[in-house]
């Protein structure tokens, strides 16, 4: 799915479909994948995306990649959000890092929230 929207676009554009390694510096471990499902949209908004192995979870690894993500995201122009929507509510680590990373809920559901970032200007 990625390979066929990264064939659809300029390679200049490929940033925003990549997904990033996480390694774990001090055990040359690739622990997790960061990155965006595409470049900003008409409104300025981006969709980030994460996973970690539940070994190094509540470690932090996944909070300063996506802050970091969104320090990068915010760089680009185009970018006025990040966004990401649907996130379980079940999914209690990955909530928490959305709100140490400085998003905020925008939007609930009984099953899910959606959560923004929006950049300073």
């Amino acid at each position: 799915m990625k390979v066929s929207k990264m064939e659809r676009v300029d390679p200049s554009e490929h940033w925003w479909y990549t997904y990033w390694l996480i390694v774990v510096k001090d055990r040359q471990y690739g622990a997790g994948l960061a990155g965006f499902k595409g470049v900003p949209d008409d409104q300025g908004k981006t969709e980030i995306g994460y996973g970690i192995d539940a070994a190094y979870r509540s470690r932090g690894y996944m909070t300063e990649a996506v802050k970091g993500l969104i320090e990068w995201a915010f760089q680009d122009v185009r970018c006025r959000a990040v966004i990401a929507p649907d996130t379980k509510r079940w999914n209690v680590a990955s909530n928490r890092v959305l709100e140490k990373a400085g998003m905020r809920v925008y939007n609930e559901t009984e099953e899910a929230l959606d959560w923004r970032v929006d950049k300073v200007v």
